[in-house]
């Protein structure tokens, strides 16, 4: 269907034979047809399309990329789109796709997406002063969650915002608090209504694209974390955590290109050595792989899953020994792991068999050489 609609707005396959007057056949774009090219042309941005690329996009149109009338198409679809709901995720790819876009439509798509996060999602009761009771209903709740009391602290939180329905710090902590149960629904929805109030708060929207990851919905998590970045960009719990929900999504070189940017930034940090090899390994690099997990087992040597990972790389690379000594690491910890004491067995043997291959070729050798030295003359009798 995209294929057919694309054709009619090029001109189809057959036509005038003069691109002139094809062009000037052409009706022009409707609102619609205006909306689902920019749809695909965001989307392209969020898989990596650069200014290059995306200048292509346009062009191809011709005169219907004219960038004066996409500017006046995007105002009357933000007049449509601020008089509903906000679309978070929408204002998310508005602001990454200024970012690949430095013409008027990229300036004008950074106001509506600046301007979609400064609307509140509901509308808010008039704000409600803080009062003594408030801010030590709020305390109580830190003071709980801090302690393990996690459903006392939400109990807490919601008596605090009961009182103050516009606390967006206690709908934020209420959101951390139900993402540490494991209640990711919930936890979001809070996030929302926190959001709603304060939506220029990066650390609620990365901690959004948390709950959302675990709820297997990893593009609107991905579109958190951007939101987050486009508010503070040297936010590194948000750079990390992108980098990980781009490997879930398979876009491997563009999760690369985040985790060398943060390994530069947090060398301290063992998670991002970690999923730095992780990249490295399932773009086949194993020697690349490697070297990060020995760089995260130098921060956290007991990691014993990256001693598993590191281990089966070696096995691969045929560096016996040292696979061997990262599985034995394992066995240390987990004895009962049947699989690999066989795999163990196996490095054994191919240890044992390669010392006593060189060892052959080894004496082969000096034997060889012995029998290519020069020989004495033999004895002259004496006369």
């Amino acid at each position: 269907m995209l294929k057919h609609l694309w054709q009619r707005w090029r001109g189809g396959d057959t036509g005038p034979s003069s691109e002139t007057e094809s062009e000037a056949a052409l009706p022009p774009l409707s609102d619609a047809d205006h909306e689902l090219l920019f749809d695909q042309v965001t989307e392209g941005v969020l898989q990596g399309w650069n200014q290059p690329r995306v200048q292509k996009f346009f062009a191809q149109m011709g005169d219907r990329g004219n960038t004066e009338r996409w500017v006046a198409w995007l105002q009357r679809y933000g007049d449509r789109v601020l008089a509903s709901s906000p679309d978070y995720n929408l204002a998310a790819r508005l602001l990454k796709y200024a970012e690949a876009d430095p013409s008027a439509l990229g300036d004008a798509a950074k106001v509506l997406g600046q301007r979609i996060l400064a609307q509140q999602q509901t509308p808010l009761a008039e704000s409600v002063p803080m009062t003594d009771a408030i801010e030590a209903l709020f305390t109580a709740g830190n003071e709980l969650y801090q302690q393990g009391s996690v459903v006392k602290a939400i109990e807490a939180w919601d008596e605090a915002i009961a009182l103050k329905p516009d606390f967006y710090q206690a709908w934020a902590n209420r959101g951390v608090a139900l993402a540490s149960s494991g209640r990711y629904t919930e936890a979001l929805a809070s996030y929302d209504q926190a959001l709603a109030i304060a939506p220029d708060a990066h650390d609620t929207w990365s901690n959004r694209g948390i709950a959302l990851r675990n709820l297997d919905r990893n593009e609107d998590a991905l579109a958190s974390y951007d939101q987050a970045l486009a508010l503070k960009p040297d936010y590194l719990e948000a750079q990390i955590n992108r980098c990980v929900v781009l490997v879930a999504l398979k876009r491997l070189q563009e999760a690369l290109q985040g985790y060398t940017q943060v390994v530069s930034l947090a060398p301290q940090r063992y998670e991002v050595w970690l999923g730095y090899g992780n990249v490295m390994h399932q773009l086949q690099d194993l020697e690349e792989a490697v070297a990060a997990w020995d760089r995260a087992l130098n921060l956290q040597p007991n990691a014993v899953l990256i001693w598993e990972q590191r281990g089966q790389a070696l096995l691969k690379l045929k560096r016996y020994e040292e696979s061997l000594a990262s599985f034995d690491q394992v066995l240390a910890v987990q004895p009962f792991r049947n699989d690999l004491v066989a795999i163990k067995d196996f490095l054994l043997e191919e240890i044992e068999g390669r010392a006593s291959r060189q060892a052959y070729a080894e004496a082969q050798a000096e034997a060889e050489s012995a029998a290519n030295l020069p020989q004495d003359a033999p004895d002259t009798p004496a006369e």
